[in-house]
């Protein structure tokens, strides 16, 4: 208990973002009568967390997401101090005078005692420990490994389990399984985003798991902000309330419910895939100013720009660029990929963030094309940059020299289209896809001006050295 008291105590001062506490103070420490140790906390008349489950407060899903982006910052701050709570459930989870969350009991930040595993076991507790316990802990906690993971996959069990307004946690990962999802349970596509990201700290192994509270508070603010724009009540329909009324009545039906759920997410992943694409293209064109200083320079001879278009991804399939880039994927896969994933049409698109280096000699020299794409899997959206020399012989067409491949070649993913943290990471991508491009545009001018032949490896080989 000692270590306990003593890692509250290093969290006491610590605040948020808005000045608000982590955990409750101590107000008194000490030893009884017998030598024990014990600490004194406020009361706070509002209980738990699980003590609103428990009394069926439901909390509207704004108010809940309200509430878990607070206890997000909260585990952050503690992740922050080097610390795993480990025990993360409603019931550890203290509601103040304003309704903001406290964490407490940091038990198990301990080495476990076979006293303390005894009290576990005499008490209720112990079951709702094992609803909210990671897998790789289900044999024991493991003192030697970094236990945080535990706490993200814990979080995604207490953030289902209030927005759905249940008392406890389904068992394992069933919460992402058919029908347990919250956007089928309460019946808003809005939420979808949200279950992918449980989806994701619930992996099952820690390594793969999302452990990163900054996504996870971006992705929950994301959510927030779509259920402030209200559904529209209003069918659309013209007509009698009798209309109305039969028209709402076979839109409830669950038939009808899954398919208008799948267009609204099919048309949710078009608008996410379409928002991905304007960062590709408004993030390099950022650039435009420095490929034109190179223009002044080289014009008439040759040209260099940064434009959309190239070959489209499903192009890019034939050079077996996606296994080079460290992705098992074929043009079928993508077809059949979820709808919350990136839609079919993503597979027929060309670069959104294309850079191009060509010469106006006869006969022309190879031309150099260094494209970003966003592919679709089963997994999430993979960014690529893929190098491609178009060469103008008695066969004219795209050609990948391995050389560049290893070089210039990228990948990075897979990131959920639906994550507003995902546009982010396009605009570092596309600026990195840019800086890289300098270099390989570098490269072509001098080799050009020593009358190279482009098309051979050995050139590029020769010029890396």
């Amino acid at each position: 208990m000692s270590l306990e008291i003593s890692i509250i105590k290093s969290l006491e001062d610590l605040r948020t973002t808005q000045g608000r506490m982590v955990v409750p103070p101590i107000v008194e420490n000490g030893k009884d009568t017998r030598g024990r140790l014990y600490f004194v906390m406020p009361w706070y008349e509002a209980g738990s967390l699980q003590d609103m489950l428990d009394k069926a407060t439901d909390l509207e899903p704004r108010q809940a997401l309200l509430m878990i982006e607070k206890i997000a910052e909260l585990l952050a701050i503690v992740h922050s101090q080097g610390i795993a709570h480990r025990d993360v459930k409603p019931s550890n989870i203290l509601i103040d005078k304003e309704g903001n969350p406290l964490l407490t009991d940091f038990g198990l930040c301990l080495e476990v005692s076979s006293e303390y595993q005894q009290r576990l076991t005499a008490t209720s507790e112990a079951i709702g420990s094992r609803l909210y316990l990671a897998p790789e802990n289900e044999n024991g906690i493991n003192e030697d490994v970094d236990q945080r993971p535990s706490d993200f996959y814990a979080f995604a069990k207490l953030a289902w389990t209030l927005i759905a307004g249940r008392r406890q946690p389904l068992a394992r990962e069933l919460q992402s399984s058919i029908g347990s999802r919250l956007y089928e349970l309460l019946k808003d596509s809005r939420l979808a985003p949200l279950d992918d990201l449980c989806r994701d700290l619930l992996n099952p192994d820690p390594r793969a798991r999302l452990c990163d509270w900054e996504t996870v508070m971006t992705e929950v603010r994301s959510v927030y902000s779509s259920l402030a724009i209200e559904q529209s009540e209003s069918s659309g329909i013209d007509g009698p309330a009798d209309l109305l009324r039969a028209a709402r009545l076979y839109a409830s039906t669950p038939l009808a419910a899954n398919l208008i759920e799948e267009q609204q997410l099919e048309r949710r992943a078009e608008e996410n895939y379409q928002d991905l694409k304007v960062a590709a293209i408004t993030t390099i064109a950022t650039f435009n100013n420095e490929i034109e200083e190179i223009n002044k320079v080289i014009a008439g001879a040759a040209q260099a720009n940064i434009s959309q278009g190239g070959p489209s991804l499903g192009e890019i399939a034939t050079f077996s660029l996606l296994h080079t880039a460290g992705i098992d994927q074929r043009a079928s896969q993508a077809r059949t990929a979820p709808p919350n994933l990136l839609p079919k049409s993503a597979w027929h698109e060309s670069s959104p963030a294309l850079v191009v280096i060509s010469d106006h000699t006869q006969p022309p020299r190879p031309a150099l094309y260094y494209g970003m794409y966003l592919c679709p899997t089963k997994a999430g959206v993979y960014l690529l940059s893929v190098p491609l020399l178009y060469v103008w012989d008695h066969t004219p067409g795209y050609r990948l020299l391995s050389v560049l491949d290893k070089e210039y070649g990228r990948s990075q993913g897979p990131w959920n289209v639906s994550w507003a943290t995902t546009r982010r990471r396009v605009e570092a991508f596309a600026t990195e896809h840019y800086r890289a491009s300098t270099g390989l545009i570098e490269k072509w001018l001098r080799l050009s001006a020593a009358a190279a032949d482009l098309a051979d490896p050995a050139a590029w080989s020769d010029e890396q050295g």
